[in-house]
């Protein structure tokens, strides 16, 4: 619950500290002493967006601060989540400036805007004095019966199912005018591979094919040139390179006898001539080798040829079409693997479809299970607030499950009588200004226990009420004060007289205007409500009925 809320330098408010207890606090005020300050300030204080002008004339910051107690397991989950957790009291202060970026903390450690209207969902329900306004929408009236049928999660859960088909629906849409042409480039793609399997092309082929080219259009001239040069060397029966290497060796080695500086030269010489019969034996064996057939460099070329011209197809190099291959195929497997999840779309959209109709038809069931039980609960407050003979029904009109709508399988819209024997009629036709704001009230109290939040705010939510009917509402709103914290600011005396705590709202104007928010003591309890009852004029008669007021108010 909330336990209190600290305002500084917050449009007319210079500083204010005021504590809360349980059960019903009314907050009340002459018309335009800034009541409603007080809401607005927790609406701050919970992530509102602010407004020019919110920071009191002459300052550089507004302080708002808000301490709760922190029992709420959804509140505590919050806290741990974001590691702000630090025992049973969680104080939030948000500072407000003029020229620079509001700065958010939640016990003592800084936070997000968005992780404090998290946490505000979770501790302070806030009703406006404008909310009967929007009971008139088909979407408020089928949020109401969905929070009080307990609908909350499956619907978050059922708008994102709903987002999933859709967009998977658009994605298939997208995807069908893509299959045509990823289907027909995979052909091209598969008949361009067909052509790499039928040419087969290995690594470097083109440049030994080159070089085996080149071998054997100079086969006679490579092959009588090494048998000249093996046979100058070697093989001659005439004089040869080798058998003069040995005469001049063995004339060295008689020298040597001599001369032992020239057994050194005589081994170099004698290296050589071994080298020089390598040589010769090696070139007589190539000159052995080559190959002098046209039809081998028929083949050739024409090989060459057909390499030539994929590699042209595919604006590479000839010995590099081994990797055009491998490149080919991954544009291959890509555009398969396209495919495959377009194929998949269908299986996906089922299952997504699945998956929602499972939630929508639980939403469905719980909606109607709890129609008559609501229905019952509103027509019995609308006997006690002024409508006696009313009647309250819902209407539950299908849709097309197939829409896949973010709401599920109904639409909803209240219906409702005011008086006996008047036709039932939706609210808009049927409903004078003053019942639709009872109306409003009924529908929140009865809402109450599906927000599971242990603060209510009601911020003037009784206009257009009056007489026996105010008293009924205050005494509605202090039941109700026994299970949840209420707080409600009003401008009724027969609503403030129930309250459990009062406080005061007064714009005192000097020099400049101030607002000052103080909780009342038992005789300023009495002048207040006797001021509401009378007016700028207050008579010991009127003192008296403020006494019986709260008296009754007490018990």
């Amino acid at each position: 619950m909330l336990k209190s809320l600290h305002i500084k330098n917050y449009l007319l408010i210079p500083e204010a500290k005021v504590e809360f207890d349980r059960g019903l606090t009314v907050v009340t005020g002459e018309t335009g002493a800034g009541k409603s300050l007080v809401v607005d300030s927790l609406k701050f204080a919970f992530g509102a967006r602010t407004i020019p002008g919110i920071v009191r004339e002459g300052c550089e910051k507004a302080e708002i601060t808000v301490t709760f107690e922190a029992h709420n397991p959804r509140t505590v989950e919050l806290l741990q989540a974001n590691n702000l957790y630090t025992g049973s009291t969680c104080i939030i202060r948000r500072e407000i400036f003029i020229a620079k970026p509001t700065r958010v903390y939640v016990n003592g450690s800084s936070a997000s805007l968005q992780t404090i209207r998290d946490l505000g969902s979770t501790l302070v329900d806030i009703h406006g004095q404008h909310e009967h306004h929007t009971l008139l929408k088909i979407a408020t009236q089928r949020r109401i019966l969905d929070g009080f049928a307990g609908n909350s999660e499956d619907l978050n859960r059922l708008v994102l199912s709903s987002k999933k088909i859709r967009r998977a629906e658009s994605d298939r849409s997208e995807a069908k005018h893509r299959k045509t042409t990823y289907e027909q480039h995979l052909e091209i793609l598969r008949d361009q591979y067909g052509l790499f399997d039928q040419l087969a092309p290995v690594k470097s082929e083109f440049t030994d094919l080159k070089k085996k080219l080149l071998q054997l259009t100079h086969a006679e001239e490579l092959s009588s040139t090494l048998g000249e040069v093996s046979l100058g060397l070697f093989y001659s029966d005439e004089s040869t390179v080798s058998g003069t290497l040995g005469e001049f060796t063995k004339q060295l080695h008689r020298l040597s006898d001599f001369d032992s500086s020239i057994q050194s030269h005589t081994e170099l010489l004698e290296e050589a001539k071994f080298r020089v019969d390598d040589v010769a034996r090696e070139l007589r064996s190539l000159a052995d080798r080559v190959e002098h057939n046209p039809g081998d460099m028929a083949d050739i070329e024409q090989r060459m040829s057909e390499l030539q011209r994929l590699a042209r197809i595919h604006d590479v190099d000839p010995d590099e079409l081994p990797s055009a291959k491998d490149a080919l195929q991954i544009k291959i497997e890509t555009h398969e693997n396209e495919l495959a999840k377009i194929a998949n779309l269908d299986s996906n959209i089922e299952e997504y479809k699945e998956e929602y109709h499972k939630i929508a038809s639980r939403i469905s069931d719980r909606r109607k299970s709890a129609t008559s039980q609501f229905e019952q609960l509103i027509t019995d407050h609308m006997q006690n607030l002024g409508m006696e003979g009313g009647i309250f029904k819902i209407e539950l009109s299908d849709i097309d499950p197939e829409q896949h709508e973010s709401f599920g399988y109904e639409n909803t819209r209240f219906l409702v009588s005011t008086n006996p024997g008047q036709a039932i009629g939706a609210l808009s036709d049927v409903a004078s200004g003053g019942e639709l704001s009872r109306l409003s009230l009924a529908l929140q109290v009865t809402s109450l226990d599906a927000a599971k939040v242990p603060t209510i705010v009601f911020d003037e939510v009784d206009v257009g009420i009056g007489g026996r009917v105010a008293e009924r509402v205050g005494k509605l709103l202090q039941a109700l004060g026994q299970s949840v914290q209420i707080i409600c600011i009003t401008h009724l005396p027969q609503v403030a007289a129930q309250g459990d705590q009062q406080m005061n709202v007064s714009k005192i104007t000097e020099n400049t205007s101030i607002v000052e928010v103080n909780v009342l003591d038992g005789n300023q309890r009495v002048n207040e409500i006797a001021r509401m009852l009378g007016g700028a004029k207050i008579t010991d008669r009127t003192i008296e009925h403020a006494k019986e007021m709260l008296a009754q108010g007490v018990n």
